[in-house]
């Protein structure tokens, strides 16, 4: 039977309002629940499954007392379009009477890897499902089960889960949650009321004038997380933007105030559809063909993009002559979501889900969105404030920077070469970096345009010798751009261009912090000013680890004392914080040096102090909460902890499945280190016919590491097999004294070309990380020219490493500004 045969059998619609489903309305996960009073009062729940409504009529309705095991019919499925119906069926027509939209929103399935339309449809054929309702009344997972297949209709049970929504008492509203009305009112022919609103009953919801309102800032958070007490959005790529109706006098505001309204005039225009005054807050964005939010399309607005511009609204903030600031957020989601009409198509609801942060961002780095932006549920509105009730957490790294400066072009390129950057810091600009990568053609000559009015002679940074001879202009534009990181001279790592932002002004770009997790959920969730108590005054202050028995000896046959260690650390970690920094530690712990038991710990819930920054991290055997070495402090305190030798991922946070660092690990068995080096040597001349950029460190015994620094947008298992790959060929090329056999006892006088250190989880010593060998040893970086005249790694140790960075400085300091993309590599093969 084709699909909706069924259904469209059963109705004359040119007697019935009811939908025939001509036209599908899109691929979401969307429930309804529908009252209807026909020849009996049963509710109609009904899940959208690709291009039709899935539907059961439960007698007794949903319940979210656990112990409700309610029956529910299978009935014919219903267009998707069925959702928004809400009305009188006349007499005469199947399922005669009146239908109340109960309740509506989205749902998910229990496993996130089977929300496809294939998987649901095959778990409703085999007669289980569960699923996590975000509804305007029922809220949390319910599972529907068949019991019954026999006869004519299936018979299911549909009965709520033991989760923090479950409530064995909860009673809810029988009015409709479109109209505010209720069934009589509807089969009496009474039209849409205020009564769903009921702003003026709302304790929090106060008398005002409409206000003007800039938008509420969000804090940068360090990772994901889940927590009942909050909802999660996605984070778009766009403009920040508050809509504004009053009678007949409509606007679109940037967070500056600047009108928009001819900018954006298909969104401005839809406004009018809207029957309330109203202030609302939002972003709009150009979508891609995938769905993707594409911040230069917005910015080069076009016919064509045009019609693919949107307005996704998140929060209501002023409603008919209400203030809505202190009503609690999900309470003014919901108001939001009932003054939108069905018949919008340049305005859309920006949904949530609740709790399940972990997941959500996991979906948003598989479709390679920008982030996701995490809210405290019950968390009031504070306009132009940035609270830690609002937290961003990115997949990637965007900074806003001002333009200070160009250079001049090179070859064919035209306009300019880069662009010179700065942030404010401390009320004074600061030089950071220049960007020369992600420029089309037409953005060239648009920002060459915009940058002619304002040149100047006098430079408004302090810029490095080399771009002194670089074109100055005014800082007044503000500038989009994606980088990997920090360098220690505070410029950005592996720039790109990503847009103009007009939106901004330039005295408000400052260079963003992300702030560890625990923090951002246990502060006062208030803007700082309102929040300046003692408690996250004395968050703030700086942290000074103690030293416990100081006198303890590390190192007997050195006379290395647990002090000695402390003092190295303390010393090093300039230099060493940024091989550690946003990396899961996997603790080494010898807390009697290098003659007693040591032992790993990598969970260290509970453990450490709450100002020390942690990330859970999943895997099969269950949860991890790892230590991450984020300052001095943190680093000081894991040497007082007995943690010698440091242990850090190859991936950071939050890209743990994405590594940004291949390894290739020599490692010899009675074999001299003069062969090691010799194949040292020949990956340097393999990374020299690829073009690669070759970084090798001792190991701090008798074996080296070499690092390949690589785009964190492979998986580790890809990590690992490109390694494979280029150690078959140095194997193919030193066969004779290397091998790829992991027993020690059948390889001995080889070296093992070891790539299975690449994968998730597994760690390396860091870097000038202390190694518990005789000597008191540091792995150390090493040039191929070091190698080729050859070195003795025993003289890499705790008392020559400060004379060594004096003579030679840090050897890996550019590593990350120089990162592989390892299909580019393949193609170099």
């Amino acid at each position: 039977m084709a699909p909706l045969e069924k259904y469209k059998s059963k109705r004359h619609f040119d007697k019935t309002p009811e939908p025939a489903g001509d036209q599908p309305d899109g691929d979401e996960r969307r429930f309804v629940v529908q009252k209807h009073d026909a020849s009996r009062l049963h509710f109609d729940f009904r899940l959208q499954v690709g291009d039709k409504l899935v539907s059961w009529a439960v007698p007794k309705g949903i319940s979210a007392n656990p112990a409700h095991k309610h029956l529910a019919v299978k009935v014919e499925d219903h267009p998707v379009d069925y959702q928004h119906f809400e009305g009188i069926i006349p007499k005469g027509n199947y399922g005669a009477g009146t239908v109340l939209l109960w309740d509506s929103g989205t749902y998910r399935p229990e496993d996130s890897v089977e929300n496809t339309v294939v998987a649901i449809d095959e778990k409703i054929r085999k007669g289980s499902l569960k699923f996590f309702l975000e509804g305007q009344k029922l809220k949390g997972f319910y599972s529907l089960y068949r019991i019954d297949d026999k006869g004519d209709q299936e018979q299911w049970i549909i009965a709520k889960s033991k989760d923090n929504y479950a409530n064995a008492s909860r009673r809810f509203s029988q009015r409709s949650v479109i109209s505010g009305l209720t069934l009589d009112e509807i089969a009496r022919g009474e039209k849409s009321t205020e009564k769903a609103l009921s702003v003026d009953k709302i304790a929090e919801a106060r008398p005002a004038a409409m206000p003007h309102i800039s938008p509420m800032l969000a804090t940068l958070a360090a990772a994901p997380f889940d927590d009942p007490d909050w909802i999660f959005e996605i984070k778009w790529d766009g403009y920040r933007i508050i809509a504004t109706r009053k009678g007949d006098e409509r606007k679109l505001l940037s967070r500056n105030g600047n009108p928009y309204d001819e900018k954006f005039r298909t969104i401005h225009e839809e406004l009018q559809k809207i029957g309330h005054d109203f202030v609302m807050d939002g972003e709009v964005v150009v979508l891609d063909q995938e769905g993707k939010s594409d911040f230069q399309a917005l910015q080069h607005l076009d016919a064509q993009s045009m019609g693919r511009l949107y307005y996704y609204v998140f929060d209501l903030l002023w409603l008919n002559g209400y203030l809505l600031q202190d009503v609690p957020l999900v309470q003014r989601k919901e108001m939001l979501l009932q003054i939108l009409p069905k018949n919008l198509q340049r305005i859309r609801y920006c949904d949530h889900i609740p709790e399940k942060g972990k997941i959500f961002f996991k979906q948003m780095q598989q479709l390679q969105l920008e982030g996701m932006i995490a809210k405290r549920a019950e968390s009031k509105y504070y306009p132009g404030k940035r609270s830690n009730a609002w937290l961003k957490i990115k997949t990637a790294r965007p900074q806003e920077a001002v333009i200070v400066g160009y250079t001049a072009p090179k070859g064919s390129r035209t306009a300019f070469g880069a662009l010179l950057l700065a942030i404010n810091e401390q009320g004074n600009l600061r030089y950071a970096g220049k960007v020369g990568t992600g420029f089309d053609e037409a953005t060239l000559q648009d920002i060459y345009k915009k940058l002619q009015p304002l040149k100047t002679k006098e430079p408004p940074v302090k810029v490095p010798a080399k771009e002194r001879q670089a074109q100055w202009v005014k800082p007044r534009l503000a500038a989009e751009i994606q980088f990997t990181g920090w360098t220690r001279d505070g410029a950005m790592r592996h720039p790109t261009f990503r847009g103009l932002r007009t939106d901004k002004k330039p005295d408000e770009i400052t260079r963003e912090t992300a702030i560890p997790v625990h923090q951002a959920l246990s502060e006062n969730t208030q803007p700082a000013e309102r929040a300046a108590t003692k408690q996250t005054r004395r968050r703030k202050a700086t942290h000074n680890p103690k030293l416990s028995n100081p006198d303890k000896v590390f190192w007997p046959d050195e006379n290395i004392l647990k002090k000695n260690v402390y003092h190295y650390y303390d010393q090093m970690a300039e230099v060493l914080l940024p091989y550690l920094i946003d990396r899961p530690q996997s603790l080494l712990r010898s807390p009697h040096g290098v003659a007693g038991e040591s032992f790993f710990q990598k969970d260290v819930k509970g453990l450490v102090p709450k100002w020390i920054e942690t990330v859970t991290v999943e895997s099969s055997s269950g949860t991890t909460e790892y230590l991450l070495c984020q300052d001095k402090a943190t680093l000081l305190f894991m040497a007082n902890w007995g943690s010698v030798e440091l242990n850090p991922w190859n991936a950071s946070v939050p890209n743990l499945d994405q590594p940004d660092y291949v390894v290739f690990d020599l490692d010899p068995v009675e074999i001299s280190f003069e062969e090691v080096m010799r194949v040292a040597v020949g990956f340097h001349q393999l990374f020299e016919e690829l073009k690669l950029p070759f970084y090798c460190k001792t190991s701090g015994s008798r074996g080296l590491h070499i690092y390949l620094p690589v785009k964190p947008q492979y998986t580790h298992e890809q990590g690992q097999q490109f390694a494979r790959l280029l150690e078959t060929i140095i194997h193919d090329r030193f066969r004779e004294i290397t091998s790829f056999e992991r027993s020690p006892s059948k390889r001995k006088g080889k070296i093992y070309l070891d790539y299975l250190q690449n994968g998730r989880g597994k760690t390396m010593a860091s870097v000038y990380s202390l190694r518990l060998k005789p000597g008191a040893t540091v792995s150390t970086p090493v040039t191929a020219d070091e190698l080729k005249k050859g070195i003795d790694p025993s003289g890499f140790n705790i008392h020559s490493m400060q004379q060594r960075l004096k003579e030679v400085g840090d050897l890996w300091r550019d590593m990350f500004n120089t990162r592989v993309d390892i299909g580019e590599t393949l193609k170099k093969l």
